[in-house]
């Protein structure tokens, strides 16, 4: 639950701080509208309705994109990546949420142990930390010696292993 919770608060943090889209705002209509119109006539109202819920949000990134662009973001303005975060972990981490959300069989072999998925959290939670520091208008510069005063997040930052 830790783990779920802390990717649903940097998903919802990302989603409102940022303007990031799949695909640019004016195009995105016009591919929307298309969408829509192209959902045969005697589709199903339930089936519609979820389509074109579907195609609505459609241009939001996925995790696994927020996620890459969360930490290239974090890489550029600290002038080095946070530890672990490779994209390995980052498949792992949507995978882990997608299993966990959705139940799916073929996501179970993929996904992070109780032990990984702590740690995952904590990691997790130094990005939105970090991300939350910035918002408030805090200089990564400022940020990186509070970061080396925390014991586990230097730790989490610094290398992929877990802490000691």
């Amino acid at each position: 639950i830790r783990l779920l919770l802390a990717i649903q608060a940097l998903e919802v943090f990302h989603r409102r701080t940022s303007s990031e889209t799949v695909m640019a705002e004016q195009d995105f209509g016009q591919f929307s509208k298309a969408m829509v119109a192209a959902i045969p006539p005697d589709t199903e109202p339930d089936m519609r309705e979820k389509l074109e819920s579907l195609y609505r949000f459609s241009n939001e990134p996925s995790l696994k994109q927020r996620l890459r662009s969360i930490v290239a973001s974090l890489t550029e303005a600290f002038g080095e990546a946070p530890g672990g975060f490779n994209s390995k972990f980052i498949r792992k981490l949507v995978d882990t949420r997608n299993y966990y959300t959705h139940f799916s069989e073929q996501l179970s072999a993929r996904t992070l142990d109780g032990e990984g998925m702590y740690w995952a959290s904590r990691r997790v939670i130094l990005l939105l930390t970090l991300l939350f520091l910035q918002r408030l208008g805090i200089a990564a510069d400022d940020i990186k010696p509070l970061l080396e005063r925390h014991r586990e997040f230097a730790q989490l930052w610094a290398k992929a292993e877990r802490p000691t």
